[in-house]
């Protein structure tokens, strides 16, 4: 059948159980909503199936188009810690020079060349070199790195792979993999980067900058547990770098450990107490713990560095939005917007802060700009919308916008779609279907604070 043939069906059954509703006895209520209920499972069911067939599509197709499937955020916490394996190097480097290349002088000019970062000056004497004595396998090394440098990445690559194929040294091999691995990242190949990671330190375990680079690859392929395991064997390794514990507390905030999140940041602050990024990160996860007057501390210090006005205002003006306090919320967002003009996060908390002045025209003006952008400011723009259309009980308006959310493969925007909802039944003055969603959406994610809340006003007034 056809997707077209199962929604003409779905409506049909919808059809039948609205008109049920409307006849229906207060005891015949509870035996429709379990209809309903079973008919939400089904739809998600199709939804799940053709999102993940949806998903896949787009990947063989950003396959084909970019020659790799991976999307990457080049964010702050995503820093590569150590551009080129400069540790190992200089570990290796005295050891072979006096083993192997004695006096040579065009070596040292090589790494003269290499210590300035003159990366083809450095390439063109490591490879006179190696023409001559095609053996010297750490000369080869910072060949491969000095032309990966240099941006010729296939000729590096020949030359890694040459080194993994016959070298038995455990520290060239360590350094020649830390060099794969930094290729991979050059070419934004995130997970054979992290499979090259785990090669240097099942070859080196206590390597700092091995780990931090491993999180900092799994960190950014989503998988946060392992991202926060590595920086913590980072830092424990090294306890004073501000880095690895600035990325155990942005792995624990990805996971929603806010608490365990605020203690590494702690610790990074301990480290590096003048860090802007660490302070704004900090000042956003005590947001998040409902401490904002801490927040607020750290982001007003932060406005005496003017090149991080903007981001403090946008912090400060979350915070009035939390408190209800819409007029701040809606200085600071002006604020922000004359530094950063046409920003969109900017932008949709402007509309939430109208919105709750209801100021409905401007709010909407806003929510439907932002619909052209790209999730999640899109999506939440919708939610704007549908709160807008379920306050004016205009109930097949709200209901478009919230099949948007139920869009998404994203199970946390479905169990979001589904709140909303609630939010639109109890508008509509029924609270039983209200209560029926708001528990739909806290199965799907628990994580629904608001959710929760309003389930727990909403029971409390209905007994």
């Amino acid at each position: 059948m056809s997707m077209h043939g199962i929604y003409v069906e779905l409506h049909q059954v919808l059809d039948v159980i609205e008109e049920r509703l409307h006849k229906a006895t207060p005891d015949e209520v509870a035996v429709i909503l379990d209809d309903l209920n079973a008919l939400l499972d089904y739809h998600e069911s199709i939804l799940e199936n053709w999102l993940y067939f949806d998903d896949r599509l787009k990947r063989l197709q950003d396959t084909s188009l970019h020659g790799s499937p991976f999307s990457v955020d080049q964010g702050d916490t995503k820093t590569w810690n150590t551009v080129l394996p400069m540790g190992t190097l200089e570990v290796i480097s005295n050891e072979w020079d006096n083993q192997h290349l004695g006096k040579n002088e065009q070596f040292r000019k090589g790494l003269g060349f290499f210590d300035l970062q003159m990366f083809r000056d450095s390439a063109r004497e490591f490879e006179e070199l190696l023409h001559d004595q095609p053996n010297l396998q750490l000369v080869r090394l910072f060949y491969a790195i000095s032309m990966m440098a240099s941006g010729q990445f296939d000729k590096a690559e020949t030359e890694l792979n040459h080194l993994l194929n016959t070298s038995t040294d455990t520290a060239i091999l360590t350094a020649t993999w830390e060099a794969v691995a930094q290729l991979y990242v050059e070419n934004r190949q995130y997970e054979l980067a992290r499979k090259a990671l785990t090669r240097v330190l099942s070859l080196r375990t206590n390597h700092p900058d091995a780990h931090i680079n491993l999180a900092i690859c799994a960190y950014t392929l989503g998988d946060y547990r392992q991202a926060a395991n590595h920086a913590m064997l980072a830092a424990k390794l090294e306890p004073h770098d501000e880095l690895a514990w600035r990325l155990v507390g942005a792995a624990n905030h990805a996971m929603h450990h806010y608490e365990d999140a605020l203690a590494a940041y702690e610790q990074a602050l301990l480290n590096a107490p003048k860090h802007p990024f660490i302070r704004s990160e900090t000042a956003h996860v005590l947001t998040l713990l409902s401490r904002t007057s801490e927040a607020s501390t750290l982001y007003i210090e932060l406005l005496q560095q003017q090149e991080w006005a903007a981001d403090a205002y946008l912090g400060l003006a979350e915070i009035e939005l939390m408190n209800a306090h819409y007029k701040a919320a809606i200085v600071y967002l002006k604020k922000r917007l004359s530094l950063i003009r046409n920003d969109a996060q900017s932008m949709l908390w402007l509309g939430f802060a109208f919105y709750g002045e209801q100021d409905i025209k401007k709010a909407n003006e806003i929510f439907q700009l932002l619909q052209k952008e790209n999730p999640p400011i899109s999506l939440l723009a919708s939610t704007g919308l549908a709160r807008i259309a379920a306050d004016s009980e205009q109930i097949q308006q709200a209901k478009q916008y919230l099949k948007i959310l139920f869009a998404q493969h994203d199970k946390r925007w479905r169990a979001h779609g589904l709140a909303e909802y609630g939010y639109l039944y109890a508008k509509l003055h029924q609270p039983q279907v209200s209560i029926l969603f708001f528990k739909k959406a806290i199965t799907l994610d628990p994580r629904q604070i608001d959710a929760k809340l309003m389930l727990t006003q909403l029971l409390q007034m209905n007994g």
